[in-house]
Formats: C-alpha cells, sequence, structure tokens
C-alpha cells in the first residue's frame, strides 16, 4: 500500500506537501495540488483519516462475526444480523466472517493480530469457548439472540 512518502517522490513534492493538500490545512498551488492529487490516485494512496490519534485508538473499522458452520445451523436465523452489519457497513465498518468450527483459535488469531474492533458471536452455545475467550479480551455487551463483544466501537454503531 503507498504512503506519503510515496506520493510526495512521485509528484516531486514535499511529504507536508502532500499533507496540505490531502488536508486542506494551507494553500497549495492549483498545479502542485493537481499533481499530488494526480500521484495519490495513480499510487492508490488512501490517507489515514485522523493522523493526530494513534492506530491503536483508531482501530481497524473491522467488525468480525464468528458462526461456526455446523450440521445443524439454520443460516436462515441470521437475517436479522445481516440487517446490523448492513448497518455497521454504513458507519464505514468492513466485516470479516469467521465460520471455523474451532471458532476460538480464529478469535484468537484476530484478536493476538488486532485485526477487528469487535465479534458478533452467533450460534452461541450455552458452554461456548468463543464467547469465553472473547469475554476475557473484550467488553461483553448482550444483544437479542447472540452475545456482542466489542474492545474499539460502540454498540450503537451496528445499529
Amino acid at each position: 500500500m503507498a504512503g506519503i512518502k510515496d506520493v510526495a517522490a512521485r509528484a516531486g513534492v514535499s511529504i507536508s506537501t502532500v499533507s496540505y493538500v490531502v488536508s486542506g490545512k494551507r494553500k497549495i498551488g492549483a498545479a502542485t495540488q493537481a499533481r499530488v492529487r494526480a500521484a495519490a490516485l495513480e499510487l492508490g494512496y488512501r490517507p489515514v483519516v485522523d493522523a493526530t490519534e494513534p492506530a491503536s485508538a483508531r482501530g481497524t473499522h473491522v467488525l468480525a462475526v464468528s458462526s461456526p458452520l455446523r450440521p445443524y445451523t439454520d443460516v436462515s436465523n441470521y437475517a436479522a444480523f445481516f440487517f446490523a452489519l448492513a448497518a455497521a457497513k454504513r458507519h464505514g465498518y468492513d466485516i470479516l466472517l469467521l465460520t471455523h468450527e474451532a471458532g476460538d483459535q480464529e478469535l484468537r488469531r484476530v484478536a493476538d493480530r488486532g485485526m477487528a474492533d469487535g465479534v458478533f458471536l452467533l450460534d452461541v452455545l450455552l458452554s461456548d469457548s468463543r464467547a469465553d475467550m472473547a469475554g476475557a479480551r473484550s467488553t461483553a455487551n448482550t444483544c437479542s439472540a447472540c452475545r456482542c463483544l466489542w474492545r474499539r466501537c460502540s454498540p450503537t454503531a451496528a445499529t
């Protein structure tokens, strides 16, 4: 993924000039702006929305959905959650689907790598290692028919 240094090099300007063009904080000449924007487009550069916050505070804007596909799983019951996920998408979140039977291992990998801000647990059993593992790592919030566990995002973001 291209960074601000790549855009600056391609456009033949300083990193601060790229930053000013992207943020609009300083007046930059039209020709220079055009060069910077063309370089950014060509390289596929996407600026960080709020670079003043540390990356760990910004989060990933990814929500994980953990739902093991068991022989008896009736996925038609999940329709309501697809609407919640669509709402999360409208709020700028991407969705990571985890379908492995050993979902606690998947959740541990996702949590250890900081790949998601929160997780929806679907098809939760009375004794479910996914819920135990996720609950130990997050602040738990409960919603109907599933357990929603969030780390850096608000439960209202998916409503």
